[in-house]
């Protein structure tokens, strides 16, 4: 077998080796050429142990960037790397400002039909509806992030900063117990659980420049839509055990300023009439 490997590889451009539990054990010429050789351990530490599922990662080999394809070959794992090429940051930016507008507009009609849908008996549209919603809602914070990718890096930090909200709240003593937690086309960005009560936390993130404070985004659309999705999380099987708690919606907003910024809780940012 490894002689058809070796046979396969050769045939290959781009660099490629095989390799299984104790290292290296074929490479293709252009594999030869980035130091990697037969016989090392040395791979890689971006890839995922042999035996596991094929996928694809970033990595660093040579001193320069790859996107690896990794295959499983029974025993051993086959590794192709492919040539990261650097995006034009404007090129990305007008074709994340082009795909969102429509995108958006899809997200607001789906909202509307939603609630007639959900009148509806049929547990087939109702599944459909909302694998929708979803895919929409993926695509969405997929373009949002390539709008990150064309700013400059001081102001592409908002995705990392919805991470560090976790770390704010676990500061005042929340456990968190839910992120990004979605039923049909809703969802609430965090969950958590503080002494007084279980809170249901909507992340905004603005750049100073953008004048309307990022709390302000939480209209009376929104917040209906959260303490609608609170209610079916209170319902479900995982927020049984809090449905006797006071519920509370809060707002942690983060605001940038160059390298800087600046993270504000606003507890009971707003109070439902019901649930």
């Amino acid at each position: 077998m490894l002689q058809q490997l070796n046979t396969i590889l050769a045939c290959l451009n781009q660099p490629a080796f095989v390799r299984d539990e104790t290292g290296i054990c074929l490479v293709n010429a252009a594999a030869a050429r980035l130091g990697l050789c037969v016989g090392t351990a040395q791979v890689p530490a971006e890839l995922p142990a042999v035996g596991s599922d094929g996928c694809s990662v970033s990595c660093s080999v040579g001193g320069l960037s790859w996107q690896a394809q990794v295959r499983p070959l029974e025993q051993r794992q086959l590794v192709i790397l492919e040539p990261v090429e650097a995006c034009d940051a404007a090129l990305v930016g007008a074709a994340a400002r082009a795909m969102r507008e429509p995108l958006q507009q899809l997200s607001v009609m789906t909202a509307k039909l939603w609630p007639y849908l959900e009148e509806q008996e049929d547990e087939q549209i109702q599944q459909g509806t909302a694998s929708i919603s979803r895919g929409i809602h993926r695509m969405l914070r997929a373009v949002w992030n390539l709008s990150e990718l064309a700013l400059p890096e001081s102001a592409g930090l908002i995705r990392k900063k919805r991470v560090e909200c976790r770390a704010f709240l676990e500061g005042l003593g929340h456990q968190i117990l839910e992120r990004n937690w979605r039923s049909g086309h809703l969802e609430i960005d965090i969950i958590s659980l503080g002494a007084d009560g279980i809170h249901f936390v909507e992340v905004k993130a603005r750049r100073l420049s953008i004048q309307a404070p990022p709390q302000d985004n939480v209209d009376r659309t929104k917040q209906a839509n959260i303490v609608k999705a609170a209610g079916r999380y209170l319902r479900s099987g995982k927020g049984t055990p809090y449905g006797c708690m006071e519920c509370m919606f809060d707002v942690v907003a983060v605001t940038f300023e160059g390298n800087e910024h600046k993270t504000e809780w606003f507890p009971q940012a707003y109070i439902p009439l019901y649930i």
